[in-house]
Protein backbone atom coordinates (compact mmCIF):
# COMPACT_ATOMS: atom_id res chain seq x y z
CA UNK A 1 0.00 0.00 0.00
CA UNK A 2 2.38 2.62 -1.20
CA UNK A 3 -0.29 4.91 -2.60
CA UNK A 4 -0.71 8.54 -1.76
CA UNK A 5 -3.97 9.46 -0.11
CA UNK A 6 -3.77 13.18 -0.86
CA UNK A 7 -2.22 14.40 -4.09
CA UNK A 8 0.82 16.51 -3.45
CA UNK A 9 1.18 19.61 -5.53
CA UNK A 10 4.66 20.95 -5.85
CA UNK A 11 4.24 24.68 -6.16
CA UNK A 12 7.74 25.75 -5.34
CA UNK A 13 9.24 28.51 -7.36
CA UNK A 14 12.89 29.16 -7.86
CA UNK A 15 13.69 32.75 -7.18
CA UNK A 16 16.84 34.11 -8.62
CA UNK A 17 18.18 37.19 -6.91
CA UNK A 18 19.94 39.68 -9.05
CA UNK A 19 22.40 42.10 -7.63
CA UNK A 20 21.36 45.66 -8.19
CA UNK A 21 22.69 48.98 -7.08
CA UNK A 22 26.21 47.76 -6.34
CA UNK A 23 28.48 50.53 -5.13
CA UNK A 24 31.10 48.46 -3.42
CA UNK A 25 31.81 44.75 -3.45
CA UNK A 26 33.18 44.79 0.09
CA UNK A 27 30.27 46.76 1.57
CA UNK A 28 27.27 44.39 1.92
CA UNK A 29 25.09 47.16 3.36
CA UNK A 30 25.17 48.98 0.04
CA UNK A 31 23.98 46.00 -2.03
CA UNK A 32 20.25 45.52 -2.48
CA UNK A 33 18.71 42.42 -3.95
CA UNK A 34 15.62 42.53 -6.12
CA UNK A 35 13.32 39.66 -5.24
CA UNK A 36 9.71 39.36 -6.32
CA UNK A 37 7.20 40.09 -3.60
CA UNK A 38 4.40 37.53 -3.88
CA UNK A 39 1.87 36.70 -1.22
CA UNK A 40 0.20 33.37 -0.64
CA UNK A 41 -3.54 33.16 -1.16
CA UNK A 42 -4.28 33.11 2.58
CA UNK A 43 -2.21 36.27 3.06
CA UNK A 44 -4.01 37.93 0.15
CA UNK A 45 -7.40 37.11 1.65
CA UNK A 46 -6.31 38.23 5.13
CA UNK A 47 -4.79 41.44 3.79
CA UNK A 48 -7.91 42.22 1.80
CA UNK A 49 -10.16 41.62 4.80
CA UNK A 50 -7.90 43.62 7.11
CA UNK A 51 -7.59 46.50 4.67
CA UNK A 52 -11.37 46.53 4.12
CA UNK A 53 -12.16 46.43 7.86
CA UNK A 54 -9.59 49.13 8.56
CA UNK A 55 -10.95 51.34 5.78
CA UNK A 56 -14.55 50.94 6.94
CA UNK A 57 -13.49 51.63 10.54
CA UNK A 58 -11.52 54.67 9.42
CA UNK A 59 -14.48 56.16 7.52
CA UNK A 60 -17.06 55.27 10.18
CA UNK A 61 -14.99 56.69 13.02
CA UNK A 62 -14.34 59.86 11.01
CA UNK A 63 -18.11 60.35 10.70
CA UNK A 64 -18.70 59.60 14.40
CA UNK A 65 -15.89 61.91 15.44
CA UNK A 66 -17.28 64.72 13.27
CA UNK A 67 -20.77 64.31 14.73
CA UNK A 68 -19.45 64.21 18.30
CA UNK A 69 -17.31 67.30 17.85
CA UNK A 70 -20.23 69.22 16.32
CA UNK A 71 -22.54 68.04 19.14
CA UNK A 72 -19.96 69.06 21.75
CA UNK A 73 -20.31 72.68 20.71
CA UNK A 74 -24.03 72.59 21.52
CA UNK A 75 -24.01 70.48 24.69
CA UNK A 76 -20.54 69.80 26.02
CA UNK A 77 -20.14 67.40 28.93
CA UNK A 78 -17.46 65.24 30.50
CA UNK A 79 -19.00 62.08 29.07
CA UNK A 80 -18.99 63.58 25.59
CA UNK A 81 -15.30 64.42 25.97
CA UNK A 82 -14.53 60.83 27.00
CA UNK A 83 -16.50 59.44 24.06
CA UNK A 84 -14.71 61.82 21.67
CA UNK A 85 -11.41 60.50 23.06
CA UNK A 86 -12.60 56.92 22.53
CA UNK A 87 -13.69 57.66 18.98
CA UNK A 88 -10.36 59.36 18.24
CA UNK A 89 -8.43 56.30 19.44
CA UNK A 90 -10.64 54.05 17.26
CA UNK A 91 -10.06 56.39 14.32
CA UNK A 92 -6.27 56.37 14.77
CA UNK A 93 -6.07 52.60 15.25
CA UNK A 94 -8.08 52.07 12.05
CA UNK A 95 -5.79 54.50 10.22
CA UNK A 96 -2.66 52.70 11.40
CA UNK A 97 -4.16 49.30 10.51
CA UNK A 98 -4.66 50.52 6.94
CA UNK A 99 -1.10 51.88 6.81
CA UNK A 100 0.25 48.62 8.24
CA UNK A 101 -1.57 46.52 5.62
CA UNK A 102 -0.36 48.81 2.83
CA UNK A 103 3.24 48.28 3.93
CA UNK A 104 2.67 44.54 4.36
CA UNK A 105 1.17 43.96 0.93
CA UNK A 106 3.40 46.26 -1.09
CA UNK A 107 6.67 45.62 0.70
CA UNK A 108 7.58 49.13 -0.35
CA UNK A 109 10.17 49.81 2.32
CA UNK A 110 13.63 48.82 1.19
CA UNK A 111 16.49 48.71 3.66
CA UNK A 112 19.35 49.42 1.29
CA UNK A 113 21.56 51.58 3.49
CA UNK A 114 20.43 54.88 2.00
CA UNK A 115 19.02 56.01 5.37
CA UNK A 116 20.64 55.95 8.76
CA UNK A 117 20.33 52.82 10.89
CA UNK A 118 18.28 54.75 13.48
CA UNK A 119 15.79 55.92 10.83
CA UNK A 120 15.42 52.40 9.46
CA UNK A 121 14.77 51.07 12.97
CA UNK A 122 12.17 53.75 13.72
CA UNK A 123 10.38 53.07 10.43
CA UNK A 124 10.50 49.33 11.07
CA UNK A 125 9.16 49.60 14.63
CA UNK A 126 6.49 52.24 14.05
CA UNK A 127 5.22 51.54 10.55
CA UNK A 128 5.96 47.94 9.58
CA UNK A 129 5.31 46.42 12.99
CA UNK A 130 1.84 47.10 14.43
CA UNK A 131 3.27 49.17 17.30
CA UNK A 132 1.12 52.25 16.72
CA UNK A 133 -1.97 50.07 16.31
CA UNK A 134 -1.27 48.37 19.63
CA UNK A 135 -0.67 51.68 21.40
CA UNK A 136 -4.03 52.97 20.14
CA UNK A 137 -5.80 49.75 21.15
CA UNK A 138 -4.28 50.00 24.65
CA UNK A 139 -5.44 53.63 24.85
CA UNK A 140 -8.94 52.49 23.84
CA UNK A 141 -8.98 50.00 26.70
CA UNK A 142 -7.83 52.62 29.20
CA UNK A 143 -10.50 54.97 27.85
CA UNK A 144 -13.18 52.32 28.35
CA UNK A 145 -12.04 51.82 31.94
CA UNK A 146 -12.19 55.58 32.58
CA UNK A 147 -15.69 55.81 31.05
CA UNK A 148 -16.83 52.84 33.13
CA UNK A 149 -15.45 54.32 36.35
CA UNK A 150 -16.95 57.72 35.60
CA UNK A 151 -20.39 56.18 34.98
CA UNK A 152 -20.06 54.03 38.11
CA UNK A 153 -19.29 56.98 40.38
CA UNK A 154 -21.95 59.11 38.67
CA UNK A 155 -24.69 56.49 39.20
CA UNK A 156 -23.76 54.70 42.43
CA UNK A 157 -22.39 57.68 44.30
CA UNK A 158 -24.72 60.30 42.83
CA UNK A 159 -25.28 62.09 46.14
CA UNK A 160 -21.61 62.66 46.90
Amino acid sequence: MDTTVWPVVDNTVEVMTQQQNITGINDPAMVSFGTPNTLQLIHKIGSTMGFTAGSIGFIANAVVLTVLIRARRQSGSHVNTLIVNQSLMDYLSSFFVVINFIFFTTGSLVYDGSRSNFTDNVICILLEAPTLVEVCVAAEKVGLVVITLERYFKIVHAGL
